[in-house]
């Protein structure tokens, strides 16, 4: 993703490359970091937090988890 922002105020992305057969940039418009681009729009990024593991499974459930895996082994 590349990002622009314009000396009035504008702002844009364009996904892959700006070229003779893509999007071609308005005057004005200059590439900045994506970290520049956040801070003059306001956007702020969230880091997504890791997902937790499963638990094991307790009691009963474990049980009958283990008495399956015996059945589908044919003991």
């Amino acid at each position: 993703m590349r990002y622009y922002l314009s000396e009035n105020g504008g702002a844009m992305t364009v996904s892959g490359d700006p070229g003779p057969f893509g999007v071609t940039i308005p005057p004005g418009y200059r590439e900045v970091t994506e970290e520049e681009y956040n801070a003059a729009t306001g956007v702020e990024t969230v880091p997504v937090p890791p997902v937790p593991p499963e638990p094991p499974a307790e009691g009963p459930a474990l049980e009958e988890a283990a008495a399956e895996a015996r059945r589908a082994k044919g003991e």
